[in-house]
C-alpha cells in the first residue's frame, strides 16, 4: 500500500495539533515499512515560495483579512502545482489531506491527472476554518469571505470519498451541519502520540508548582482565564508558575493582562516552540482553558507523562478526560471550580500521584501513536476493497 498524505504546512514545522498528529502517523508508518508520501506547497522551489511568503509577514501583518485570503490563496496554488508533479505517474492507494483546502486541491488534481485514487479528508478543525478565523477575529462572520470558506468546506465535505473525525463530537456537528454526508463513508480515529520516556516527575520539598498550557494564544483558546486563575490562586498559593507556550495574536494584551494583575513574575511566556511537549515533563498540572475544542491533542501528551489534565468540559476534551480518574473537567469560566480542583491537588499530593498514575494508564490503553495508525491502516483497507 502507497499512501500521499496532503498538508499545507511545512513538514518540519511540529508546533500544532495537525503537526503532532502526522508526525506520529508518519512515524507509525516508518515502524511498519508503509511507503508513503508527504506532500505540501513546500515542495515547489523555494525560490518561488518563501517571497511569496515571506511578503506576508512583512506587509500584511496588520490587515488580518487579507493576511488570510493571501495564506489560502497562495497555498492553495503551490499545492496544486506540487500535487501535480509529484502524483503524475505515481502508483497511489490513498491520498489523506488534512484541511478542506488541501482535500480541494487532492480532488482537483485527481481529476486533471485522471486518476482513481480515493482521497480521504482527515478533519481536526473545530467544525469550519471559517469559524476559527472568526472567532479569532481575522475575517467577519457572516462576511463575503466567510461565507467563500463555508462553501468550499462544503465542496470539501461532499467531494472527498471518505471522513476521518478526530472526534464523535466533531462528527457529531459536522453531520448535524451537513446531513447530506450521513451516506458518506466516516469514522473516528481519536489522535493519538508516543510514549516519550521522562525521569522528570513533579517533586515535593519546596519547589515550584509550575503549570503549562501549550496552544496558539488566541481568544478561543482563552488564556486570559489561566492568568485571571493564578491571580486568584496566588493569595493562598505563592510558590506557583503558569508556562504559557506559543504564540499568537492575544500574546500582548495576555502580557498587559497579567502585569496588571500583579502576576507577571508567575507567568512565563515560552513562546513558539517547536516540539512543545518537551517542556511538559515535570510539570505538576496541565491546564487547558480553550472555549471550543474539537479534540485537544496536548490533553493526550500531558497524560502521556503523567501530567493530570484539567480542562474546560468542551467538545473532544470530554472523550480525553474521565472526570475524576485521569483528570478533571470543569463547566467554561467557572473559575472558583477550577481553582478548587487546582488547590485540591496541591493539598492532597497523594491524590495527586493517584491521577497521575491513572493518566498515564488511560494513555497507553487508549492513546498510542500504534493504536491510531493501525485504526487508519484499517480503514484504508475497507475503503480499497469497496
Amino acid at each position: 500500500m502507497k499512501i500521499c498524505l496532503v498538508s499545507l504546512f511545512h513538514p518540519q514545522r511540529t508546533s500544532g495539533g495537525i503537526q503532532t498528529y502526522c508526525r506520529w502517523l508518519i512515524k507509525y508508518f516508518e515502524d511498519s515499512n508503509i511507503e508513503y508520501l508527504y506532500i505540501s506547497p513546500f515542495d515547489c522551489p523555494k525560490i518561488l515560495v518563501l517571497p511569496v511568503f515571506s511578503l506576508r509577514h512583512i506587509l500584511l501583518k496588520h490587515f488580518k483579512t487579507i493576511n488570510i485570503i493571501w495564506y489560502r490563496s497562495w497555498h492553495y496554488f503551490f499545492l496544486k502545482i506540487a500535487l501535480t508533479k509529484r502524483l503524475k505517474g505515481q502508483d497511489i492507494d490513498i491520498v489523506q489531506a488534512h484541511c478542506p483546502l488541501s482535500a480541494l486541491a487532492a480532488l482537483k488534481i485527481r481529476n486533471k491527472l485522471k486518476a482513481s485514487w480515493p482521497v480521504i479528508l482527515r478533519l481536526g478543525l473545530n467544525v469550519s476554518q471559517a469559524e476559527e478565523e472568526a472567532t479569532n477575529d481575522n475575517i467577519k462572520r457572516g462576511g463575503v469571505y466567510y461565507k467563500k470558506i463555508k462553501n468550499l468546506e462544503k465542496n470539501a465535505f461532499l467531494g472527498v470519498d471518505a471522513i476521518i473525525f478526530n472526534s464523535f463530537y466533531l462528527k457529531d456537528k459536522v453531520l448535524k451541519e451537513y446531513p447530506d454526508l450521513l451516506n458518506k463513508k466516516t469514522i473516528v480515529i481519536h489522535n493519538g502520540v508516543g510514549v516519550v520516556d521522562s525521569n522528570r516527575s513533579f517533586k515535593e520539598k519546596s519547589e515550584v508548582y509550575k503549570f503549562i498550557n501549550i496552544g496558539e494564544l488566541s481568544l478561543r483558546k482563552n488564556q486570559q482565564f489561566l492568568i485571571h486563575l493564578i491571580k486568584d490562586l496566588s493569595g493562598k498559593i505563592p510558590n506557583i508558575e503558569l508556562h504559557l507556550v506559543g504564540q499568537g495574536q492575544e500574546h500582548k494584551n495576555l502580557k498587559m493582562l497579567a502585569k496588571r494583575l500583579r502576576v507577571e513574575d508567575k507567568i512565563i511566556f515560552h513562546g513558539l516552540v517547536q516540539d512543545a511537549a518537551k517542556l511538559i515533563p515535570g510539570k505538576f498540572l496541565y491546564l487547558h482553558s480553550a472555549l471550543e475544542e474539537s479534540y485537544g491533542i496536548v490533553l493526550v501528551e500531558a497524560m502521556s507523562h503523567g501530567v493530570i489534565p484539567v480542562s474546560f468540559a468542551v467538545g473532544g476534551a470530554q472523550e480525553i478526560i474521565k472526570h475524576g480518574y485521569n483528570g478533571f473537567l470543569v463547566s467554561p469560566g467557572d473559575i472558583k471550580t477550577y481553582a478548587e480542583i487546582v488547590t485540591d491537588f496541591i493539598l492532597d499530593k497523594e491524590k495527586h500521584a493517584v491521577i497521575s498514575n491513572n493518566a498515564r494508564e488511560e494513555f497507553r490503553r487508549r492513546f498510542d501513536y500504534k493504536l491510531m495508525g493501525e485504526a487508519v491502516i484499517n480503514f484504508y483497507k475497507i475503503l480499497k476493497v469497496s
